[in-house]
């Protein structure tokens, strides 16, 4: 249930299988200081800000792949 884009990129984190998804798209991310700070905001409030940095297709998929979870 991703609370209609309002779960926290930390609560993605925090379940084994959004981890999973996480490292694979984004492995040079995990552990830097922006990711980091991402971590308490929303999925939706994520996208807004750097989303324009990933392709729109792979964002959609990625969501859609988090949403079977």
């Amino acid at each position: 249930n991703l609370k209609g884009g309002n779960i926290t990129i930390r609560e993605i984190m925090n379940n084994p299988k959004g981890f999973a998804i996480m490292k694979r798209e984004f492995p040079t991310l995990i552990g830097t200081p922006m990711f980091k700070l991402a971590q308490g905001m929303s999925l939706n409030k994520v996208i807004a800000h750097w989303g324009n940095h990933v392709p729109k297709a792979k964002i959609d998929s990625i969501i859609e792949e988090l949403k079977r979870i």
